[in-house]
């Protein structure tokens, strides 16, 4: 059974991320900060390296590398091993909220709601859609050609990337009635989780062509009960679709089976203080999280 606690800093992490084969796990802190965990034959072993100015919103592992978005209005490619940053994206007077790759195509969303397309062979943005209120998340879908979007703003917008030119989205979804605060997609199954402020979720299914990405609006239900209060969570799910997590206030970890409609478990994963961010490891088995109390926890679930 894994159970690892580990204290990273006196500072509060905020966003978290596994590498692709699990064995290396990365933690954002709000002044920068970057702590790398390598695990070697059941050991651990934590570096820390400052790769930014300002809180490290989001990161994600591709392959060899890690992608951050921070608020410092910059998105870094940043290699572990050379422990060397091969590349810096400006977004100029932007806040990075959100970065999301797909073959040689990165996608980075802006506090003010511009998301802007780059090609990772060249050095300038080659696009930009604008939104006129705060980005949260991008994500792409499978297609390569197609991604969805969210901010504050009750819908989820639709792109196509062959028309960015056009400053256009292919249609906009409606499902919530207030802003939408975090998303998440699978892309085994093109189903997409979304959250708003008032802990509605909502779940969408994604049918793609060749012209043209359809989307149908599946279900939405409000996963926790009343006495728990409204808050700014981030909604993960796993690699399947079938189990999505959210952290709560009081350093809980909240699991829910989409199918069954209902929480299936709930664990004490920080001791005190806001779960920041969740991760699922590659095996669906176990998760990651960091919050306010500087932590980062690693358990089967």
């Amino acid at each position: 059974m894994v159970n690892i606690r580990m204290y990273l800093c006196d500072e509060e992490l905020i966003s978290c991320s596994f590498s692709c084969d699990g064995k290396v796990t990365a933690c954002g802190g709000v002044t920068g900060n970057f702590f790398l965990t390598v695990n070697r034959f059941h050991s651990f072993k934590t570096k820390i390296f400052k790769i930014h100015e300002g809180p490290i919103n989001r990161i994600f592992f591709d392959k060899k590398n890690f992608y951050t978005a921070s608020s410092d209005k910059t998105c870094r490619i940043w290699n572990p091993e050379t422990s060397q940053i091969l590349r810096t994206l400006n977004l100029n007077n932007e806040k990075a909220t959100y970065i999301d790759l797909i073959n040689n195509l990165i996608i980075t969303a802006g506090n003010r709601g511009t998301l802007k397309l780059w090609d990772q062979r060249i050095q300038c943005p080659i696009g930009n859609f604008f939104h006129g209120f705060p980005i949260l998340n991008s994500n792409f879908l499978k297609s390569g050609h197609t991604f969805v979007s969210c901010g504050i703003s009750p819908n989820l917008f639709l792109w196509d990337i062959r028309n960015y030119k056009k400053y256009c989205s292919v249609f906009s979804l409606v499902g919530h009635r207030t802003s939408i605060y975090s998303s998440s997609l699978s892309n085994y199954d093109f189903s997409l989780f979304s959250i708003d402020f008032n802990n509605l979720v909502c779940r969408w299914i994604f049918e793609l062509s060749k012209n043209l990405a359809k989307c149908y609006f599946l279900k939405s239900e409000k996963i926790f009960p009343k006495a728990l209060k409204p808050s700014f969570y981030k909604i993960t799910c796993d690699s399947l679709g079938k189990i999505f997590a959210q952290g709560g206030l009081n350093g809980s970890v909240y699991f829910k089976n989409q199918k069954k409609g209902k929480i299936i478990q709930k664990i004490k994963s920080h001791s005190w203080g806001r779960v920041n961010d969740v991760k699922f490891h590659p095996s669906n088995r176990i998760f990651g999280s960091c919050g306010e109390d500087g932590f980062l926890n690693i358990k089967e679930f």
